[in-house]
């Protein structure tokens, strides 16, 4: 998860206080360029707390568990529990934080090169 990746790759330059330097693709130029130490530990406080949060709702025992914790990083606007479990079935013993995609899909799903 890039939450846990920017935890674990960046701890020794917040002890240190220090920025890291984040190449911009495609040009040479520091994306972290503007930001002092300080700034930068502050991110990284704000990383790190949504990380423990995002890895609490993907490791969740239920669905509400997991949007519960999801709709505690994105706020409410965090789309709810449809009261069906991750199957599709009607109830509340749902388990995991994801939703399958429709069994019933409609219309032609032939790839084609334009259209």
């Amino acid at each position: 998860m890039t939450l846990e990746t920017i935890v674990d790759n960046y701890s020794d330059e917040v002890r240190k206080k220090k920025t890291p330097y984040l190449c911009d693709h495609g040009v040479d130029h520091n994306v972290f360029d503007r930001v002092d130490g300080e700034e930068f530990a502050e991110f990284y406080e704000h990383a790190k707390q949504a990380a423990e949060v995002a890895r609490e709702a993907l490791e969740s025992d239920t669905k509400e568990k997991s949007i519960e914790k999801w709709k505690e990083l994105f706020g409410s606007k965090f789309p709810g529990s449809d009261s069906s479990d991750d199957n599709g079935n009607r109830g509340s013993n749902s388990k995991g934080p994801f939703v399958p995609p429709p069994r019933d899909q409609t219309g032609d799903l032939t790839p084609r090169k334009y259209g």
